[in-house]
């Protein structure tokens, strides 16, 4: 009898000992679990953050390179359209400028007219001489004035055989003397084209044979009189009348009626 309950509380207690056993494993393998998936989570975010951070910044990288190549495209077409807007804009001037010098010789007939082409025109020189390219094999004098945008623009100095070197009036150094006609409302007065006034932008005219009538608006032209005897080619306007510094005479300030800043082609005239 002792021997079978010592029996039963050997097995009592073994049962007893195997049920704290696995009670205490099953508690550990939970904590055990969990805390070694929080190691792998968070050893698996230090080793994906960099992988991750290259292929966002590869990602960036990409999308600014495409970016870069389209903003060059866009650079190479506007490049290409203004070019052509470019060389549009410089055709339609030399046209105008054609057009006017075609008026021009359609509206005198009587004076000898060579049609000629601004083959040169430096920088250094801009605003005294050009050179074009009709020579004395065209029958070009030192004798002839020279047209451009619709008014006198200068006149012939030297000639060559195949070129021509033309004088500016806006040549402050110029010594060509033109004799001009100053329409005014009691009848023409007379003078003569003896510089450039650069701060005015105006040509000067002197030696007045009167200058009581002339006003501001009076329109200059060539009077054909003396060395360059090709008459009535525009001049420009009465700007303003002064004293002269002798205060004997009077200068007159005349505004050009050409464009002497862009000049591409020329009409010679002479007689």
């Amino acid at each position: 009898m002792n021997r079978f309950k010592k029996s039963k509380f050997l097995i009592s207690f073994f049962v007893l000992v195997v049920a704290m056993t696995i009670l205490i494993l099953s508690t550990s393998s939970s904590w055990f679990v969990s805390t070694t998936s929080n190691i792998i989570s968070l050893v698996d975010r230090l080793v994906g953050s960099p992988f991750a951070f290259v292929a966002d910044k590869k990602e960036s990288m990409s999308d600014l390179m495409s970016t870069y190549r389209e903003n060059q495209q866009l650079k190479k077409n506007l490049y290409k359209i203004e070019e052509k807007a470019g060389k549009a804009d410089s055709l339609e001037d030399e046209n105008e400028q054609l057009r006017k010098l075609l008026e021009f010789k359609e509206a005198d007939k009587n004076q000898i007219q060579i049609a000629s082409e601004v083959i040169a025109r430096t920088p250094a020189s801009w605003k005294n001489e050009l050179t074009i390219d009709k020579g004395t094999s065209d029958n070009v004098t030192d004798a002839m004035l020279v047209v451009a945008n619709g008014g006198l623009v200068g006149s012939v100095s030297e000639t060559s055989s195949q070129s021509s070197l033309v004088s500016l009036l806006t040549n402050e150094e110029n010594s060509t003397k033109i004799s001009v006609r100053i329409q005014t409302k009691s009848g023409p007065v007379y003078g003569i084209i003896t510089g450039y006034d650069e701060k005015n932008s105006a040509y000067i005219i002197s030696q007045l044979n009167s200058a009581e009538d002339i006003k501001e608006g009076d329109e200059v032209a060539t009077s054909g009189l003396g060395a360059y005897n090709a008459e009535n080619i525009p001049v420009g306007k009465v700007l303003s009348v002064s004293e002269a510094k002798d205060q004997l005479n009077k200068i007159v300030l005349v505004k050009p009626a050409a464009d002497l800043s862009d000049i591409r082609a020329v009409m010679l005239v002479g007689n």
